[in-house]
């Protein structure tokens, strides 16, 4: 029996006090089309859990930190091509101690963390650029 891939997902918006966005990168050996391109921290949203139950989960694996989901600032959606899939995400502004982004323990499927300006959004190499969308 084949299991069906989640369809929703949700990310993270995670701001410091300058107002940039936290963006984690991928690490390409763990990725199917080998790019190392730059996310918000998220995942997708598995059987049975809610949006802010994914999302709390998502955030502590992905940095080893508890994460405190505020509140819902927009949805966009991106073509999944493997399997021809389109995935619905919703971002959430996201509180989380990010005091010193360089002791972020990452998962194994990210590289590197950083903050970015708003203005410079669109010099990020991201899977899809509709990510943009909904940052609130």
């Amino acid at each position: 029996m084949t299991k069906t891939i989640p369809t929703h997902a949700v990310k993270a918006v995670i701001t410091n006090e300058q107002g940039e966005i936290l963006f984690l990168q991928r690490n390409a050996a763990n990725r199917a089309d080998m790019r190392s391109s730059w996310d918000l921290p998220g995942g997708l949203v598995e059987e049975g859990e809610d949006d802010v139950t994914a999302l709390a989960r998502e955030v502590e694996e992905e940095t080893k930190r508890k994460a405190t989901v505020i509140r819902e600032i927009g949805r966009w959606s991106f073509y999944r091509p493997f399997d021809d899939a389109t995935v619905e995400v919703t971002n959430y502004e996201v509180e989380l101690d990010t005091s010193d982004i360089n002791e972020l323990t990452l998962s194994p499927e990210h590289i590197a963390a950083k903050f970015v300006a708003r203005s410079l959004l669109p010099t990020l190499e991201v899977k899809d650029p509709s990510i943009f969308e909904a940052l609130g």
